[in-house]
């Protein structure tokens, strides 16, 4: 019966999860959507608030994903997932001291070291050149995605602690920052 019933249901896909795969690719109108409309009908839970929150940010939205984000957290305030969020609004907002205490919290409270980088970034654009480089230098990884690793590279070339990112480094990670 177990086989026939995970049979029967192998299509059934969780509103999040929809949402959640449209927003890696690229369509966050359509993950928005989703998301607006599961929230309609059901109780937002801290995932897909936060999926939410980010996926107005990737919108420009960014009073919108700040008031949704500040709603995730009032859910689960030490949550590493709405707080590395908020974090990313805060640095895109231009508030880099909030963004630096938040990164903080969200890595005290569990999240992945890849979180370090924006850290790093926040840092940086704070005017903090030492903390930066030494969060950055922490955080460069050759295996993390291209689009980190340029930025990493770059943010140190610029603060004098590396060398130029390449040609083939910069073609493998310019685009994400142009869109």
């Amino acid at each position: 019966l177990q086989i026939i019933f995970m049979w029967g249901n192998r299509t059934m896909v969780t509103a999040y999860t929809l949402a959640q795969r449209r927003f890696l690719a690229g369509d966050f109108a359509g993950a928005r959507g989703i998301l607006e409309q599961h929230h309609q009908t059901a109780k937002p839970d801290v995932s897909s608030l936060t999926l939410l929150a980010n996926t107005y940010r990737q919108l420009g939205m960014l009073d919108k994903s700040e008031e949704i984000v500040k709603k995730a957290l009032a859910l689960r305030p030490f949550d590493h997932f709405p707080l590395y969020s908020f974090g990313r609004t805060l640095l895109i907002r231009g508030l880099y001291t909030q963004a630096i205490e938040t990164f903080r919290q969200a890595l005290q409270a569990g999240a992945p070291s890849i979180i370090e980088f924006d850290l790093g970034e926040a840092l940086y654009r704070n005017g903090e050149f030492d903390a930066a480089v030494e969060m950055l230098a922490k955080a460069r990884n050759p295996q993390q995605e291209p689009f980190r690793l340029l930025m990493t590279d770059y943010l140190l070339y610029r603060m004098g602690r590396g060398e130029r990112p390449n040609a083939d480094e910069v073609a493998a990670g310019i685009l994400y920052w142009q869109e």
